[in-house]
């Protein structure tokens, strides 16, 4: 009796883990199934005092395996130019990492209207920058406007790089820069800027972000105040001089990530965007307000998450008694009650 009982709670036990580990590994596998993704992206930025970012990045690139007759060929990210935060990008370079190679510039061309043998030939191993506004199906090239104090409207660009015909690669490596224009607005004390390196709309899943941002000299841990958004995990550090520092992991399609940081207007010069009046206050109280509410998303998360483990323990807890209660019924169904007469036929 004693075995029947430690079988059944044996398998109940099993049909509880193995519950549970299968939806522990769907939620590991959400977003893995990417065909391309960043193993690595790490970014180094330069707030200048005119309010403009000059962003370096280094990335690590995986492309999924694809058969000969449509291979990668061009990768790309897009931008929205917006009047209230970014109003152009230029001093756009492309470099290979592992090669040393800068791209040269090209105009904007679709992989699909050139053949193979004449794209690594003619196209591949440049850069282009487009307006995709109206779509993606040749676009023109991106032209920046003639002064930063024109009226900019919004439009999204793209910035491309054309690579020879690759079937798969775990490890493609490019430094792509360029120069955001008017990010910062200037207040009557602070100069503010939202930087938003990864959007809502991004497909691209990256496994491990980094970031340095140096600020306008002058700025200093006293006098400058950032915030990330991210929600996900993630960490943040200040150095002596006021650089910033994060990281972020395991960032999938549709998650963002983007920072805000204010500094003292003092320390901003030639920025052609201004607010009226004081912002810091009204974007501490901001930022503490949506602080405060992602502790109460977490905590409800939390809690969501404590009672699914209760329920999820009940059901075993059920299943265990369910299957002990077999184990002693079956023996009773199938044994003998009452007298048995024995007798022999002639």
């Amino acid at each position: 009796m004693i075995r029947r009982w430690a079988r059944a709670a044996c398998i109940s036990a099993v049909i509880v883990a193995l519950a549970l580990f299968a939806g522990v590994l769907a939620t590991a596998l959400r977003g893995d199934d990417a065909d391309l993704s960043y193993r690595r992206a790490d970014y180094d930025v330069t707030i200048a005092a005119n309010g403009d970012m000059r962003v370096v990045q280094h990335l690590d690139i995986r492309l999924k395996d694809r058969d000969n007759d449509r291979p990668w060929r061009q990768l790309f990210q897009q931008y929205r130019i917006d009047p209230s935060n970014l109003t152009d990008i230029k001093d756009v370079s492309v470099t290979n990492a592992t090669t040393g190679e800068r791209y040269a510039r090209i105009a904007p061309r679709s992989p699909s209207s050139v053949p193979s043998s004449q794209w690594d030939g003619e196209f591949a191993r440049h850069w282009y920058i487009a307006d995709v506004t109206d779509g993606v199906d040749d676009p023109p090239e991106y032209v920046s406007p003639a002064s930063p104090h024109d009226d900019v409207p919004s439009k999204r660009v793209e910035i491309g790089w054309n690579i020879p015909a690759t079937t798969k690669a775990d490890h493609l490596r490019f430094d792509i820069a360029m120069t955001f224009v008017g990010t910062a607005t200037a207040y009557d004390d602070v100069a503010a800027l939202q930087w938003e390196p990864v959007g809502e709309d991004n497909q691209i899943p990256v496994g491990e972000f980094s970031a340095m941002v140096r600020f306008p000299q002058g700025v200093t841990r006293s006098n400058s105040w950032a915030w990330l958004h991210y929600t996900g995990r993630s960490t943040t550090s200040r150095s002596a001089n006021g650089d910033l520092h994060f990281t972020a992991s395991d960032i999938r399609n549709g998650q963002y990530l983007n920072l805000v940081t204010i500094f003292d207007v003092t320390h901003a010069l030639g920025v052609v965007r201004h607010g009226e009046g004081g912002a810091k206050d009204r974007i501490m109280r901001q930022e503490a307000q949506q602080e405060q509410a992602w502790r109460e998303r977490q905590q409800r998360r939390a809690r969501v998450l404590l009672i699914s483990a209760v329920v999820v323990a009940g059901i075993g807890l059920l299943l265990l008694a369910l299957g002990v209660a077999a184990s002693v019924r079956r023996p009773r169904e199938v044994s003998v009650h009452g007298d048995m007469e024995a007798w022999r036929a002639p």
